[in-house]
């Protein structure tokens, strides 16, 4: 037999909370998964993300709703409607929720600063950070909680077998047509990433699950374009959501904050980020160097290239090649070993470390905007502002495609435009002295009467 539960009084559920030390947690919290079409609730998500989302409005009503029902916290995810609804609801309540906040994966430090701005009794790291094990990056971001004034906790995803696909078939099939490594394993890991979020077998979860997620439109659009593959693979189809591709033009530091980077790293980790400063290659092609692609007596690098670009050979510096060497990776080696015995995702996390170990030391965050693929952009700028010859830095970075190139015109530009004229002026009388002037860097202007050619290059 039925019976119909008899409503608990608004008095007793805002009494029901818990003592930890000195903060006292509401043992009933309203989950706010819902506001952001969470891909676990299926074909509901994405109805669930236009009307709360997408309109922040709603997520008002229903925590006024739930506030008048008794209940005094919320579970917070770490998204800017969320964060604006609240906003609102403390004007109408002119009073504060006590918050449970959730710290994300993307970016975890602005989390933090986030939700101090409210009424925040604890902040639990999200699954994702804690299923990763890294023990330091962990235990910084529980101190900076704790520093917050707010309990810290982690919270545990439960990994569901059942709903994981396996993905060598289709990484097998990705090899078959001819896709590059680096692009196989950019595809497989974003995939992984998603089964933990949703069923990726579903489309309609994939859909409100990417559609929640807080990644540009670019990469947004790239995913799409992977999981459209997948797919096609395992005889599935989808109406691919429309991202519109957005064409940012990359942060280009000074050149004393990659050698700061660069000296603060092992004898290993500086020998790679000199070899991407000197190189301008990508960090697929460096973690698959072999020690027989460095010619000492000639003093150059053979690069493989990677994801459809063309090989050459570059030339390397008395420095690089001593950095090699005090390694002791590149002499008195079989001819088959490779020079670093990392592969690229080994190299870009000690480099995560490296860079924000770094940028706290020298209190300069600009430092966090630097990844590995800047060094490439950096290499291709200052090649281009040294020669002013776009056909040589497509060379240089292996592009088939000179329209790839052309956008480091722009960079050039805009990072070395001065207000000042100030010029060093030169002279050449013959073809000799104007070929020395120009692979100096200096610009021809002029003939004079007399049959001398002057040259200029800005101070």
């Amino acid at each position: 037999m039925l019976v119909k539960p008899e409503r608990v009084s608004k008095g007793l559920v805002s009494q029901l909370q818990l003592q930890v030390g000195k903060a006292r947690i509401p043992r009933i919290l309203l989950g706010t998964s819902p506001f952001v079409g969470a891909g676990q609730f299926g074909s509901r998500a994405q109805f669930y993300y236009n009307h709360f989302y997408q309109k922040p409005g709603n997520i008002v009503k229903l925590v006024l709703k739930a506030v008048d029902l008794g209940v005094t916290g919320i579970q917070a995810l770490p998204f800017r409607p969320i964060f604006r609804a609240l906003k609102a609801v403390e004007r109408e309540l002119k009073g504060s929720l006590n918050v449970v906040g959730t710290i994300g994966p993307d970016d975890p430090v602005s989390n933090i600063q986030d939700f101090q701005a409210f009424n925040t009794v604890a902040m639990l790291l999200h699954g994702e950070i804690t299923d990763k094990r890294n023990s330091r990056e962990i235990s910084e971001l529980l101190n900076k909680v704790h520093a917050a004034g707010c309990l810290a906790g982690l919270v545990k995803q439960a990994k569901n077998s059942i709903n994981k696909p396996n993905l060598l078939p289709f990484a097998w099939n990705l090899k078959q047509n001819g896709q590059a490594e680096p692009t196989i394993e950019t595809a497989i890991n974003r995939l992984r990433h998603f089964s933990e979020l949703c069923n990726i077998n579903e489309p309609e979860q994939v859909k409100a699950t990417l559609a929640s997620q807080q990644w540009k439109n670019t990469t947004k659009h790239n995913f799409a374009v992977i999981y459209s593959s997948y797919l096609k693979f395992i005889g599935k189809t989808w109406e691919r959501p429309k991202y519109k591709i957005q064409h940012e033009l990359p942060f280009i530091p000074t050149e004393q904050e990659i050698d700061s980077l660069i000296s603060a790293g092992t004898p290993k980790t500086s020998a790679i980020l000199q070899l991407l400063k000197e190189t301008g290659a990508r960090v697929s092609e460096i973690a698959r160097l072999k020690k027989t692609d460095i010619d000492l007596e000639r003093k150059t690098v053979t690069i493989t290239a990677s994801k459809g670009s063309n090989s050459r050979i570059l030339p390397i510096s008395n420095k690089l090649i001593a950095m090699l060497d005090h390694m002791n990776n590149v002499q008195h080696f079989q001819h088959t070993e490779r020079l670093f015995k990392q592969n690229q995702h080994n190299i870009k996390n000690t480099f995560e470390h490296l860079r924000k170990r770094t940028a706290v030391k020298l209190n300069n965050p600009r430092l966090m905007k630097i990844h590995l693929h800047t060094f490439r952009h950096f290499k291709a700028t200052i090649e281009y502002h040294k020669t002013k010859d776009i056909i040589h830095v497509k060379t240089v970075l292996g592009h088939r495609n000179i329209e790839n190139t052309m956008i480091y015109i722009n960079l050039e530009q805009a990072i070395f435009l001065t207000t000042s004229d100030d010029y060093t002026c030169k002279t050449a009388k013959d073809v000799n002295e104007a070929t020395q002037l120009t692979e100096n860097g200096f610009e021809y202007t002029a003939t004079t009467p007399d049959g001398y050619m002057i040259y200029r290059k800005r101070k």
